[in-house]
């Protein structure tokens, strides 16, 4: 569910109380912002200063504030500075200025330095990493170009060659080059690597792509590609402004096609430059920076308050200034050109950033 950097952010979907309690249409979290990840029903972004925020549910410590209380607003993580910021259904991972990693919240096999519990960012490595995607109960990232994974491995999401769980970050055997992205998902993760998308772990939708037979332990080359990501057990990547999806689309969110899962990379009409899939929905900005999203619409997350699933992109708005988009479970989160971040859909636990939990128009976060 990546890449996420860029400058306004906005948010929409759906909440855990049901579709009433959803907000439609974008509605804008206060602030200018680089990066942005949105989880299962949390949201964390980068500020133009370098600073952590996050918001939505804590049950599990994910937000990294020190407790275990949810929040409706954004709320400041730390002192320190970051670059990349990944979260998962109760993880989160980020990489700070200096290309250290630190994790916090909830993981079964550990947080990746011998820890499964922590209510604040905890220092798992110092390096030179560059990214970090954190997956359901495994986290992958790229330091000085290698591939390293950690925590549960048994659909051999780490690319490791086996199924052995690492409680640290082990850096993965078959490498096809450098690596410069990465993206991980509910049990399956994807990367590139000298321009080609290479996708691992488990394929029972199709998510990894044409070239793999079964379940994949180690990387499988997938097409080449400029973008890429992962939703829960669908895929996509945009190579020269051609965007192609593929695995499960029970909810029309590989946006062409029949309802059905599609082994092989499906175009997707338009010229892109972004693109996001989450749990049952997928978004993306195209060449003129106009946003479109497909998929399930049970909480609005597709932006248009209808609540009815589109198997092909309907736009969000009219507004052509969108850079940068990502998908949850049930919401939305965008940044646009200015740096201003919006979000929208599923707000029950305050993962929009409006200050409640409960629905609202779309305004202005004080």
């Amino acid at each position: 569910m990546r890449d996420r950097r860029r400058s306004q952010l906005w948010c929409f979907g759906a909440t855990h109380l049901g579709a009433a309690a959803s907000v439609g249409a974008p509605s804008q979290v206060p602030g200018t912002w680089t990066h942005v990840d949105v989880g299962t029903s949390d949201t964390c972004a980068i500020d133009t200063s370098g600073h952590l925020s996050c918001w939505g549910n804590n049950a599990q410590g994910q937000l990294g504030d020190s407790s275990y209380t949810s929040r409706s607003s954004p709320t400041t993580i730390g002192s320190n500075t970051w670059i990349d910021i990944s979260i998962a259904s109760s993880t989160a991972c980020g990489v700070t200025s200096d290309h250290s990693v630190y994790c916090w919240g909830s993981a079964y096999y550990g947080l990746g330095n011998g820890t499964m519990y922590r209510a604040e960012p905890t220092l798992i490595a110092s390096g030179a990493w560059t990214e970090i995607a954190a997956g359901n109960y495994f986290m992958v990232g790229i330091s000085s170009g290698t591939l390293l994974g950690w925590g549960d491995n048994y659909y051999e999401e780490l690319a490791s060659g086996d199924q052995t769980t690492y409680p640290t970050p082990h850096a993965s055997p078959t490498a096809p080059g450098t690596w410069t992205a990465v993206a991980a998902s509910t049990y399956f993760a994807c990367g590139l690597a000298g321009g080609t998308m290479w996708c691992w772990g488990y394929n029972y939708n199709g998510e990894l792509g044409p070239n793999a037979a079964g379940q994949m332990s180690a990387p499988v080359m997938v097409m080449a590609a400029d973008k890429i990501t992962t939703g829960d057990a669908t895929s996509c990547a945009i190579a020269s402004g051609v965007l192609q999806c593929w695995g499960a689309n029970t909810n029309g969110q590989v946006g062409s096609g029949p309802l059905a899962n599609t082994v092989g990379p499906t175009v997707v009409p338009g010229t892109w430059a972004d693109v996001a899939s989450g749990f049952l929905h997928t978004c993306g900005i195209r060449s003129d920076g106009s946003l479109w999203c497909w998929g399930s619409d049970s909480y609005s997350q597709l932006g248009d308050a209808v609540h009815v699933d589109q198997p092909a992109p309907i736009r969000v708005g009219k507004d052509n200034d969108w850079a940068h988009v990502v998908c949850g479970y049930s919401h939305t989160c965008a940044l646009k050109t200015d740096s201003s971040l919006w979000c929208w859909g599923d707000n029950a636990l305050g993962e929009l950033g409006l200050g409640t939990s409960a629905a609202e128009q779309a305004v202005f976060v004080p």
